[in-house]
């Protein structure tokens, strides 16, 4: 007798039987799990979906769906060029066009793409000449101002850029072939000038709040003459290459 008492508390403490306080085999879930982001827990009766099974104690569960990732494109973006004929010209956007911190001529940072083509009287064609990427396209007008292009950001025209043979000039008179010494003369103390394997940079950081945002900035080669130049808000324009 006592040796079967001795062997029934063995057995107790050893976990056998029916127990379902232990441990859950690997895997298993219970349905009081919390869901994941993002996710919905659903059941293979309602779904016929696999991936149910038993925990330890035979109840019954599902594994929640895996969460999907929205609102992060991964490809670059689909820009839909504008039909032939459909804006209405004659373009506004020509060599004596003023670039300001705020856009240039008629049309101003921020625009959409078609509100964009109206300010500026032409369609905005992307230029393969500039990789793509994701959020971010670079487009040339169609006709009016040479050497001049747009990035387009997240839907929105944030920035333009000049380059030779350009003739594009900012509202003060500065332009491509523009002497260092004649930004300073232009800008003063609203300069940054900054050191570049190439030359230089010169930044021009508006004195309103209201263009605190924007930026123009000139690109100089080694004699201290620009090279191109830029225009557009900042996290945009910065970069060197449109897009970069």
């Amino acid at each position: 007798m006592c040796f079967l008492v001795a062997l029934a508390a063995f057995a107790t403490a050893c976990g056998g039987g029916d127990d379902t306080s232990g441990p859950k085999l690997p895997g298993a879930t219970t349905t009081s799990r919390p869901k994941l982001p993002g996710a919905t827990t659903t059941s293979s009766a309602a779904t016929g979906a696999t991936g149910t099974g038993t925990g330890v104690s035979g109840v019954t569960t599902s594994k929640a769906a895996v969460p999907t990732t929205t609102g992060v494109p991964t490809t670059p973006t689909v820009f839909t060029t504008t039909p032939p004929g459909s804006v209405p010209g004659p373009a506004k956007l020509v060599d004596s066009s003023a670039v300001s911190t705020a856009g240039v001529g008629p049309l101003t940072f921020g625009l959409t793409v078609p509100n964009a083509e109206k300010a500026l009287g032409t369609r905005l064609l992307p230029d393969a000449a500039f990789p793509a990427a994701k959020e971010c396209i670079v487009v040339k007008p169609e006709s009016g101002a040479d050497a001049v292009w747009f990035t387009v950001s997240k839907g929105a025209v944030e920035r333009l850029d000049v380059r030779p043979p350009g003739k594009v000039k900012t509202r003060s008179g500065a332009g491509i072939a523009s002497s260092e010494a004649q930004l300073k003369g232009l800008f003063a103390d609203r300069l940054t000038i900054a050191s570049t394997a190439t030359g230089k940079t010169a930044t021009y950081t508006p004195q309103d709040a209201a263009n605190a945002n924007f930026r123009i900035i000139f690109e100089l080669d080694l004699a201290g003459n620009v090279t191109s130049y830029r225009a557009g808000r900042v996290g945009v324009v910065e970069p060197f290459a449109p897009c970069g």
